[in-house]
């Protein structure tokens, strides 16, 4: 994919956001290379399908794993990126949440509720942060993809894909 993407001025990565050290190597890199950060994606994300109403479905160690990775991990990543964005002046945190976070539902309890996290997360640093660093978030809807195969079998109606999505950007 990134090899897609036009022009120039940017360094896409792929970051282990469950090692700090190599999350800030990361940052020490794009420093020398860029010298600040004006836009930072945080795509990080994992879930694994289980019915919402099968709690015993979900043990501690997938709960867990959830949860860094759709919360702690971007929290990580900005933090160590934050130098960087404040030397922009005007810089851009873009997290990519869910919908399920909005509507209870999707692949398992613990990804909405961790997409949740991440949206009020989101809130609390844009208050922070502002006004030299704006945090947004994007809950994309329903999605048939490879992240969770066959999760969606029919049940991607055309409400979910054509729902709007107005006013319900995690940041207002």
């Amino acid at each position: 994919m990134a090899s897609q993407l036009p022009g120039t001025g940017y360094l896409p990565m792929f970051l282990p956001a469950t090692d700090s050290a190599a999350i800030r190597a990361a940052a020490s890199e794009i420093e020398h290379r860029l010298e600040r950060v004006d836009v930072l994606v945080d795509s990080a994300g994992m879930t694994r399908a289980v019915p919402h109403g099968d709690l015993e479905g979900m043990d501690d160690e997938t709960f867990d794993r959830i949860l860094i990775t759709n919360v702690r991990d971007p929290f990580a990543v900005i933090r160590a990126f934050l130098p960087l964005l404040r030397l922009s002046g005007d810089a851009v945190v873009v997290n990519i949440s869910s919908f399920a976070a909005l509507k209870g539902e999707g692949s398992s309890v613990p990804y909405a509720g961790s997409k949740a996290a991440l949206d009020t997360m989101g809130k609390s640093l844009a208050l922070v942060l502002a006004p030299q660093i704006r945090i947004m978030g994007i809950a994309p809807a329903g999605v048939d993809t490879d992240f969770i195969p066959g999760a969606y079998p029919g049940r991607l109606s055309a409400a979910h894909r054509t729902e709007p999505v107005e006013g319900n950007l995690p940041t207002g």
